[in-house]
């Protein structure tokens, strides 16, 4: 780790010589470097735009990281009391780590080739109520095959879901600022994600740890919660679609001829 940290930062350029090789690869002078303040205050005016959906999907971003972050820091005790071995547990996790390599490869490769069929929205909000069907389902079955199917679910629900944020922040605000948009996103979500870990901890906490139910039960009431609200945001979309334009914030268009520069 400490070696890759060291490889990056020798490797990776600095803004000013990235700004430079930009400016001259466009033949313009580029514009001042945005302040953190005014990117939030651009990012909150996205989220503005469609206010509803966007705290929709803020909420199921925090509720499907509450539920991962939270099942996969159980794996051990989980095996321990549903497979009767500890040693399952870290086996799973193990096996998560492999299903997250597996979908952080196929995803993108199945979402473009739905896109090309004039689906791909449809199926990755498809793909991803249905992972939390099951996982909502089959959470607390005290069998193998069933804990793989969890760690599976959950590892691939990850890896659509994030592909499916980019292409809702592409829609939502161009791809010059989609890196404004999804840090928002995530500004927002990791808030709210630490609370909703908080109360799912504290109501196992106040359960019997004699009962299997006190990793079980709390775990998977967030399942649902999250899912409810996936199926509310899905239904949206699947019926209206994706915005049908980018939102375009107030003194943006000077930057449209670089931007068409570029694209060209």
């Amino acid at each position: 780790v400490i070696l890759a940290g060291v490889c990056y930062y020798r490797l990776t350029p600095t803004m000013a010589e990235y700004r430079l090789q930009a400016e001259k690869a466009l033949g313009t002078t580029l514009p001042p470097p945005k302040s953190m303040c005014r990117v939030l205050r651009e990012g909150h005016a996205v989220l503005r735009a469609y206010w509803r959906l966007n705290a929709l999907t803020v909420l199921i971003i925090a509720g499907a990281s509450s539920f991962g972050l939270t099942y996969a820091s159980l794996l051990g005790d989980w095996g321990k009391i549903f497979l009767g071995s500890k040693a399952a547990g870290v086996e799973l996790g193990w096996m998560q780590n492999m299903f997250s390599c597996m979908g952080g490869i196929l995803t993108p490769v199945l979402a473009f080739a739905g896109d090309k069929l004039k689906q791909g929205t449809g199926f990755m909000l498809a793909s991803m109520v249905t992972l939390y069907v099951v996982m909502s389902i089959i959470l607390s079955v005290p069998t193998w095959p069933a804990q793989v199917v969890v760690c599976a679910c959950n590892s691939f629900y990850g890896c659509i879901s994030g592909t499916f944020l980019m292409k809702y922040a592409l829609a939502l605000i161009g791809p010059e600022g989609i890196g404004t948009a999804t840090g928002v996103f995530t500004l927002y979500a990791s808030g709210v994600t630490l609370v909703q870990q908080q109360l799912v901890y504290f109501w196992m906490s106040s359960l019997p740890s004699s009962n299997p139910t006190h990793l079980s039960l709390p775990l998977r009431c967030a399942a649902i919660y999250t899912l409810v609200l996936l199926v509310v945001w899905a239904s949206i979309l699947g019926y209206h679609g994706l915005p049908k334009k980018p939102v375009t914030l107030a003194g943006e268009e000077c930057n449209l001829p670089m931007v068409q520069t570029l694209v060209a």
